[in-house]
């Protein structure tokens, strides 16, 4: 559809602002005068402007057509309808009629050319202009009565000369006389208008006179052939029944006239249906016919559409023919605003009905056009009624001042905002139509549901907007009543319960209500999807793991944080966050978590006011309806409003992303099935941002970018852990995030299947695409067994096929091997040690056959399976006890035999619980780890319990072992490698006096010690432990220190750091080198292996290490520390 501005063309007077009332206010009396403005008193513009409707061109057909006839009787047609009815329009054109009737172009639309008498003697009197005691005064006479006006303006001063003695309002002419009045030879057409207001002047019995007068009048005129009386009549109008006590004399006149006339007079509406077209007519140039067809169709067929969905939504009569017909004729104002200003508004006596329509729309169509609106059919909701001058007409023009505050508060404020929060304009319109309907101030003034859906929808809406911008303005707006048991609805000048809660909600603290959105928030997003953290202080609250979490955050900036790192406190050094994959934060902005907050602080009032009103005696029923209809509608809005306001997502490394409106809960505040991980989750998955079920990593990413980085196995060359993969896959920027460990899972089992890797349990079965190799030391076999699943944890090892320990993990025996005969010379069939050196002396020429890790401190207690898991036994069973006085009384008992680590009963986590509520005075506590190794035993036990007793802790009687160091020379540009004892101080060696290490493969991450500022090269750490100034280098020469291995690597570990990786063969020598270092102070940089790694740990082949230790020799350096002298009597301890 077009805009009206293009389909219409508004005359001048009204795009030039010339608006004055007497533009539409027709004054008859004016015209008379021949002082009216130029629309109605020049006759050419005059019959331009008007639109012949029906009932005018009847009357002028009729009156016209008797003083044109001598064969018909004459008549006294009376115009009956009320104020602004168009009565004074038909005078003013009968009268420019009858003084050019020989003009047929004049008014050629309301009176052929056959119907016109070849003359005419007209005289017009408007009785509100008439005086007393003379009745109007001429240049050369000055009658006293309306009767002699009427002869004066049909006769002249001749004829008044001949009512000389009755020319008195208390006097009456004879009926001689007013037949030599009429007797004049041409056709006679009298025209009486307002007589009504001109008896109220008269004294005394002068209106009884002028009655009787009136009377004889009428009586004379369908006495005698082409003469014509015509009256106007307002009696029975609305307007007078409200003004009864200020116009009690008019309204008994106007009965007694209604009463003489109505003997002898038609009724003419010289309007009737027409009013739109009037309007029409008197306020454009020209008006499109295609354009009204066009909006009258488009309108239709959305009533209709709408009528088919909810036929509930719309008045039922707005589908038919006859409304379509109605909104042509109408065009360019919709019906409903016409029936609006005429029934409504019209009712008003300060309106005036057509007039005041008039003068209404012309104000509308100046703001339309001075706005550039494209509107293409102009309604209730399009009227402005807070522009300057449509407000001065609907409000002071008609007393309704006092609604001024609510056309600021709702119609501006309110609407405004709600518009700007849900877009369009609805609440506008709705907010104006409402306002116009409420103006006659009384309990019909209101508007339902489906009217004022008709007063405002467009095409292009739905159906239901309306009645859902009324629902919320009625939320908010200050002067929104409701009536007819809440049915209809109305503006009224005083205030409602909304205005009194907006001023308790200002006393509501915000951080209360901020409080109570989160909490709200909290619950709306709670679930088993993620794991909830909510509303963290600071990243440091957020836990690093690789469950996958979401973060609720009070504000944009705190989710970016919590999701790019872990720690942020100092901002010179935060820690990142590895697991970038676990992780989404979502958040609000600043503007919608304010708005949130202010709904709550709405509700709250509300709540504080129903509880307020509920304790007063008599309570405060007004108070407590209106509340009863808020409400609910509060409660809701504040559940819609905080769980829409989390709209941010945040991903570590990824732009941030919106959540649009299909993940949102619905405006309407459907709550029912609406969950918050639910909706994120969908989110997630559509944008392709979280791995989705059955969905795995790819292989080749998985092999050539994961592998490689994971940490490496110490015992199996070429291996790394499940758990270290795992976290590989968290932390890798190529990847999506992940709800379970299935995507990696699904990619490692594949890849088993694919003959691209192999994997190793924890029980020693070695998985690869033939199949699985299992059972103990020399009893190898390979079954037809494919891998089905596994965990990724610690104790799982993954490996390419090409892994230098791929060959030992599916080494097969082919037959059963026999027990060797047991060795002469005294040695006990079997041996049992007690502490970890009679265990490292019995494993140089034994097998082992059970271990047992034993400790009486739970803290100790959580290394057990740690310390367990690289041996790879049989069976691994856990004993705990725990017993004695409960803190708070009573006491306990905890047997836990024989149980699997894994338990479902967590028997380390059940114990601890229980110890830590016990008494410190007389409780026990003892867990036992039970490694059982077959009837075969574990051959090389010795490689695996040096690193278990360097890293049991004195709480499983840590054996004191070596510490292999690199030291540097504070005045040395190359240090060396040297080993110390737990009870030694740090002694420098000589290069040369490193022996030949066979099979160096760990990934070694070093540390600094003492207080320097060192940069060296093999420095790859990134953070350090104690976080000093080491400056980050390459890897240097490395085949310096390791000439025959195949590569050095930077290795990424664990918990953020950084180490070197070195790949070599084996069996094979590394040869003699040095570390390169530069100094930067006066102490010495000591370079040493973290976690102090024992040197069993360090190499692959152990049987001699005492032998290793007693080839060390010592080197005397002036500024190295302390040292000197033979070490070789204390190395040889080890």
């Amino acid at each position: 559809m077009k805009a009206i501005l293009q389909t219409c063309r508004l005359r001048d007077e009204v795009l030039k602002g010339d608006l004055e009332d007497t533009l539409f206010a027709a004054d008859f009396g004016h015209v008379i005068e021949g002082r009216a403005r130029d629309v109605y008193q020049d006759p050419i513009r005059f019959f331009r402007n008007t639109h012949p409707t029906p009932g005018l061109r009847k009357i002028t057909g009729d009156v016209f057509g008797r003083l044109n006839n001598p064969s018909e009787p004459g008549a006294c047609p009376r115009l009956s309808t009320g104020f602004g009815g168009g009565k004074t329009h038909t005078l003013i054109a009968l009268w420019h009629l009858a003084n050019n009737i020989g003009d047929p172009s004049l008014g050629g639309e309301l009176l052929d050319a056959s119907d016109r008498p070849a003359s005419v003697r007209v005289a017009g009197i408007d009785g509100e202009k008439l005086g007393v005691p003379v009745a109007r005064s001429h240049p050369d006479a000055s009658p006293r009565s309306l009767w002699g006006e009427l002869a004066y303006q049909i006769g002249g001063k001749q004829l008044l000369a001949e009512f000389q003695q009755c020319d008195d309002a208390e006097a009456s002419p004879s009926g001689d006389l007013v037949r030599k009045m009429l007797d004049c030879g041409e056709p006679v057409l009298i025209l009486l208008d307002e007589i009504v207001k001109y008896m109220v002047k008269l004294p005394g019995n002068a209106s009884k006179n002028l009655m009787s007068f009136i009377g004889l009048l009428s009586a004379e005129v369908v006495a005698r052939p082409r003469t014509m009386l015509v009256t106007t009549d307002p009696a029975g109008q609305a307007a007078y029944a409200a003004e009864a006590d200020a116009l009690g004399r008019e309204l008994e006149a106007a009965r007694k006239l209604d009463e003489e006339l109505g003997r002898r007079s038609s009724d003419y509406d010289p309007i009737g249906q027409e009013t739109a077209r009037v309007i029409a007519r008197r306020l454009f140039e020209e008006v499109d016919p295609d354009a009204a067809a066009e909006a009258a169709r488009e309108y239709i067929e959305a009533y209709k559409r709408i009528a088919a969905l909810s036929p509930d939504l719309l008045p039922g009569d707005v589908t038919t023919d006859a409304y379509a017909k109605r909104m042509r004729e109408c065009y360019p104002f919709h019906p409903r605003l016409v029936e609006t200003a005429q029934d409504r508004l019209g009712a008003l006596p300060a309106f005036n009905k057509s007039r005041g329509t008039l003068r209404l729309f012309a104000r509308v169509l100046r703001q339309i056009h001075e706005e550039g609106s494209d509107i293409p059919l102009i309604t209730a909701g399009d009227v402005p009624v807070d522009a300057d001058r449509v407000q001065s007409d609907l409000l002071q023009r008609l007393n309704r001042d006092q609604f001024s505050a609510a056309v600021q508060a709702d119609c501006v404020r309110h609407a405004s905002g709600l518009d700007n929060e849900h877009g369009g304009d609805c609440h506008r319109r709705v907010a104006r139509a409402l306002l116009i309907e409420s103006l006659p101030m009384n309990a019909n003034a209101a508007m339902d549901h489906r009217e004022i859906a008709l007063a405002t929808l467009r095409p292009e809406d739905v159906g239901h907007e309306p009645g859902e911008a009324l629902d919320r303005l009625i939320s908010v707006g200050w002067y929104i009543y409701p009536g007819d048991g809440g049915r209809r609805f109305q503006f009224r000048v005083e205030p409602n319960v909304n205005k009194r809660i907006e001023e308790v909600a200002d006393t509501i603290p915000l951080a209360d209500a901020r409080a109570a959105v989160l909490t709200r928030v909290q619950r709306h997003f709670a679930g088993p999807t993620f794991k909830l953290s909510a509303f963290p202080a600071s990243p440091r609250a957020v836990p690093e793991n690789a469950d996958l979490k979401l973060a609720l955050c009070d504000s944009e900036k705190l989710a970016e944080a919590v999701c790019a790192f872990t720690d942020n406190s100092n901002p010179e050094c935060s820690v990142s966050r590895p697991f970038r994959n676990a992780i989404v934060a979502l958040a609000p902005t600043d503007e919608s978590l304010q708005e949130s907050a202010r709904v709550e602080r709405r509700l709250k009032a509300a709540e504080t006011i129903e509880a307020e009103a509920k304790k007063v005696e008599p309570r405060d029923k007004p108070t407590l309806q209106q509340l009863e209809k808020l409400l609910p509608n509060l409660r809701k809005q504040a559940q819609v409003r905080a769980y829409r306001a989390f709209t941010r997502v945040f991903l570590q490394g990824r732009q941030t992303l919106t959540l649009d409106e299909s993940y949102l809960v619905p405006e309407d505040g459907r709550l029912g099935d609406v969950n918050g991980q639910q909706s994120l989750m969908k989110f997630l998955e559509e944008k392709e941002l979280i791995f989705k079920a059955n969905e795995s990593i790819g292989l080749d990413l998985l092999c050539d970018e994961l592998l490689p980085g994971a940490t490496p196995s110490v015992d199996h060359a070429g291996a790394v852990t499940a758990s270290s993969l795992h976290e590989r896959a968290l932390s890798s920027p190529r990847l999506r995030l992940m709800r379970k460990v299935d995507p990696l899972r699904d990619a490692v089992l594949k890849g088993v299947r694919d003959g691209r890797l192999a994997a190793r349990l924890a029980n020693g079965d070695c998985y690869d695409k033939d199949g699985c190799v299992s059972g103990s030391e020399g009893a190898r076999r390979r079954q037809v067994k494919a891998l089905s699943t596994l965990s990724l944890s610690s104790d799982i090892l993954i490996a390419p096929t090409g892994a230098p320990c791929i060959a030992a993990w599916f080494a097969t025996n082919d037959t059963p091997p026999v027990p060797a005969p047991p060795k002469l010379g005294g040695i006990p069939l079997g041996a049992t040690a007690t502490d970890w050196e009679a265990a490292l002396e019995y494993a140089r020429k034994r097998r082992l056959l059970r271990l047992s890790l034993r400790t009486q401190d739970p803290a100790g207690a959580k290394r057990l399976i740690e310390l367990a898991q690289p041996f790879g036994a049989h069976t691994a069973t856990l004993t705990v006890t725990a017993q004695g006085e409960l803190k708070d009384g009573g006491d306990a008992t905890l047997q836990i035999n024989n149980a699997r680590p894994n338990s479902a009963l967590q028997p380390l986590a059940t114990a601890a619980t229980l110890r830590r509520a016990l008494s410190d005075e007389n409780a026990t506590y003892e867990a036992t780890m039970t490694l059982d190794f077959g009837e075969a035993g574990a051959d090389q036990a010795l490689a695996r319990l040096f690193p278990a007793a360097a890293q049991a802790g004195a709480a499983i009687r840590r054996a004191p072992l070596a510490v292999l160091l690199i030291h540097v020379e504070r005045d040395a540009g190359d240090g060396g490698l040297g080993a110390i004892g737990p009870d030694q101080d740090p002694r420098a060696l000589a290069p040369d006096a490193v022996p030949e290490m066979v099979g160096l493969r760990p990934s070694m991450h070093f540390r600094v010690l003492g207080n320097h500022q060192a940069s060296t090269p093999v420095d790859v750490l990134g953070h350090q432990p104690d976080d000093r100034g080491i400056e980050r280098g390459r890897i240097n020469s490395i085949d310096q220190l390791a000439r025959n291995q195949s590569a050095g690597r930077e290795s990424n570990l664990s918990r953020g750091r950084r180490g070197i990786g070195f790949d070599q063969a084996e069996g094979r020598q590394a040869g003699r080198g040095s570390i390169g270092a530069r100094r930067r102070g006066w102490e010495p940089a000591r370079v040493c292996f973290a976690d102090a790694f024992p040197v069993a740990v360090l190499f692959h082949q152990v049987g001699n290490v005492g032998g290793w230790f007693r080839s060390l020799a010592a080197a005397d350096h002036d500024d190295g520390g302390e040292g000197g002298g033979d070490n070789r009597e204390e190395s040889a301890r080890w």
